[in-house]
């Protein structure tokens, strides 16, 4: 997969805050998740983004 480290972080992150760990990481990575784990890693990305500009 071309995206697999953007996958993962954005696999990590739904497992952390939207589960709550309630769930199996190995789960939430597989690759039949890629794009819902990629569009939460452009959606954090984006947020990160825009506090970083705000608060400058």
């Amino acid at each position: 997969m071309r995206y697999q480290l953007l996958s993962d972080i954005g696999g990590f992150t739904y497992w952390l805050l939207i589960k709550f760990c309630k769930s199996d990481l190995e789960q939430e990575l597989a690759k039949d998740k890629w794009a819902r784990n990629i569009l939460i890693f452009v959606i954090l990305f984006s947020f990160v983004m825009y506090l970083s500009v705000n608060f400058q």
